[in-house]
C-alpha cells in the first residue's frame, strides 16, 4: 500500500471541471504527490476509480463515496480535498500530525453557535443536537487528512451509517459519528480550508 496520497471526488461535469483546476493547483505545489479521483468518468492525466450509483444524485454519490473513503483510498495516509479547492501552499503539515499518532486532521467550520448546521435539514439538525446532547463544533469536511487506524475504520463506519439516515449533508452526520465512535482529532486553522494554504470555492462543484 502507498504511504501517502490525495483523494478527490468528482461526479458530474461541474465537479470534473473543478477537479481539473484543483489538480493543477496541487501539482504546482506538490508535483510528486500521488492523486486518485473517484467519480463516474475518467479525468485525463490522473488515476480514476469509477463508480455507477444510479439511485443517487451527484451530491449524494459524492457523499456516499466520501463516507467510504477509508476503504476506497489506496493510501495509508490520505488527504481528502473537495474538487472545488485550490492548493496554494504546502499541505504536508497534516501528514506530519498523522505521523504523531493522530487519526484525523480537519478544520472547524466558520459556522458555529447560532449558525451551527444552518445548511442541514431541520429534522436532522434537531436530532443531531438531541443525540449529541451538547453544543458540538461543526467540522468542515471538505479538506481532511486521515490514516488507516482501527479508530478511523470505526469512525467511517459510523459516519456512513449516520449519513444513510437522511442522505443529505455530511457534516452533522460526522459529528454524530464522532459522538458514537471517538477518534483522535487534531484541528487546523482556517488557512487549510478556505484560507491561504487551501482556498475553497464553495459550491462550484455542484453546478
Amino acid at each position: 500500500m502507498i504511504e501517502r496520497g490525495v483523494c478527490m471526488i468528482a461526479f458530474g461535469d461541474a465537479a470534473r471541471r473543478e477537479a481539473g483546476y484543483a489538480l493543477e493547483s496541487l501539482r504546482r505545489v506538490h508535483p510528486g504527490l500521488q492523486v486518485v479521483v473517484l467519480g463516474d468518468q475518467g479525468i485525463k492525466g490522473v488515476s480514476t476509480m469509477m463508480f455507477n450509483l444510479p439511485d443517487m444524485t451527484n451530491v449524494q454519490r459524492s457523499r456516499f463515496i466520501k463516507t467510504n473513503l477509508v476503504a476506497l483510498s489506496p493510501y495509508k495516509q490520505t488527504l481528502y480535498i473537495d474538487a472545488d479547492t485550490r492548493v496554494n501552499h504546502s499541505v504536508l503539515a497534516g501528514f506530519k500530525v498523522l505521523d504523531d499518532g493522530w487519526d484525523v486532521v480537519i478544520t472547524p467550520s466558520s459556522n458555529q453557535g447560532a449558525d451551527l448546521f444552518w445548511h442541514v435539514g431541520e429534522d436532522e439538525r434537531g436530532r443531531t443536537l438531541v443525540e449529541v446532547a451538547h453544543q458540538p463544533v461543526q467540522l468542515q469536511g471538505g479538506v481532511c487528512w486521515f490514516r488507516k487506524s482501527q479508530r478511523v475504520w470505526d469512525l467511517f463506519a459510523a459516519w456512513r451509517d449516520e449519513w444513510e439516515r437522511w442522505r443529505d449533508q455530511d457534516q452533522a452526520a460526522l459529528v454524530r459519528a464522532l459522538h458514537r465512535s471517538p477518534a483522535r482529532v487534531w484541528l487546523f486553522g482556517r488557512a487549510f480550508n478556505g484560507g491561504a494554504a487551501v482556498a475553497h470555492q464553495f459550491g462550484r462543484a455542484r453546478g
